[in-house]
Formats: structure tokens, C-alpha cells, sequence
């Protein structure tokens, strides 16, 4: 069974909406799309956000990125996830871990079949080897305007199968919530931590 995890040893997931400091996210990693802050908020306000997080480090509680799940559209059993770092800020794979949970918790909390991730050439690495050799179910050519260039957008999907066949959901119990600090998690972390 999944449960709909919001924290590991090292970061929670914050509900949270859009704010000065998501927009500020947004243009720092180079999104030059967006109109004005008043106009941002305003256009989140209208949108088809289901859940709105931010990723908050618990050894320094600065917000290191945020993650929404949006357009859910239960009949057709699937829901779109975006997952957004601050790159002014030390990640030390917590993003990994903020897009762990926000994937986990829309299986979670629907009955959805996949969980779509958008992504371009430019921030593929960011979601590791095993999105960046696997093949899109679609791509939209010179779609979103992205530092100072239009790119591709690569759709891939997680199917709810595939992440029960991961053993996922036990990976997130064992390491992530209740398991011990592995060696790879610096010192001042693990010391917080403890």
C-alpha cells in the first residue's frame, strides 16, 4: 500500500501555493517566460494546481525547490508532476528526494495510472540516467522558451505498475523516512539529522 510520504529524514514537503519566493525559483534557473510577479500569482490562482509544495532542507530550513501536481484528470487515470530546484541553493539530492515523494504521494492520494514529468535537453540530467536513455512517450517541438532559446519538451510517464515494480514505495519507507544516513549525505547533514 502507499502512503503519501511529505517527509524524509533530510527534507519535508511544505504545502504551500505560489508565491514571491517560487517566482523567484522560476527565475533563477533561467525561465525568462514569465510575465511580472503580480500577473504569476495571479495566473496560479486560475490554474489546475491539485498540490502545491515546497521542498524545505531540514538541516538549514531553507527552501531548496517546490513541486506541484497538476491537470489530474482521474477518468483518464493520470496526473502531470513539475519539480522545480533553486539553484542558488546546495541541493545534495534532495530535489531527487522532493520528486520521490511528490510522484509517490499522487499515487498515493489518486487512482491515477502515470504521472507525466515535462522536461527539456536542458534540465533532463537534472532527473537522472534512467529518464535521460529512456525514450519520451511524445515530444513538442520548440515549445518553451528557456534560456534565451526555444526547446523541446520531452514528455515521459511513470506508471503506477512500474513504480510498485521498482519497489518504491518500500525504497521510500526503509532509506528515505525511516532508514539511517548513508555515507554519501554530507557530515553536517547527517550531524542535523541525528
Amino acid at each position: 500500500m502507499l502512503f503519501p510520504h511529505v517527509e524524509t529524514r533530510r527534507l519535508k514537503l511544505v504545502p504551500s501555493t505560489a508565491t514571491e519566493e517560487t517566482f523567484d525559483i522560476l527565475l533563477s534557473g533561467g525561465v525568462e517566460s514569465l510575465s511580472d510577479i503580480d500577473t504569476y500569482l495571479a495566473d496560479h490562482r486560475r490554474s489546475d494546481i491539485n498540490a502545491y509544495f515546497l521542498a524545505v532542507s531540514k538541516a538549514t530550513g531553507k527552501t531548496v525547490g517546490f513541486t506541484t501536481l497538476h491537470e489530474l484528470n482521474q477518468p483518464a487515470g493520470h496526473v502531470q508532476v513539475g519539480l522545480y530546484s533553486d539553484i542558488r541553493q546546495e541541493n545534495l539530492g534532495l530535489g531527487g528526494e522532493s520528486a520521490i515523494l511528490t510522484i509517490n504521494y499522487a499515487f498515493a492520494m489518486w487512482n491515477v495510472r502515470k504521472v507525466y514529468v515535462r522536461t527539456t535537453k536542458a534540465t533532463i540530467a537534472n532527473f537522472g540516467p534512467q529518464v535521460e536513455k529512456a525514450e519520451p512517450e511524445a515530444t513538442l517541438r520548440d515549445h518553451f522558451y528557456f534560456c534565451g532559446r526555444l526547446w523541446d519538451v520531452h514528455i515521459y510517464s511513470i506508471s503506477r505498475d512500474d513504480w510498485a515494480e521498482w519497489g518504491m514505495p518500500e525504497m521510500i519507507e526503509r532509506f528515505l523516512v525511516t532508514g539511517k544516513a548513508g555515507r554519501n549525505i554530507p557530515k553536517k547533514v547527517r550531524e542535523s539529522l541525528s
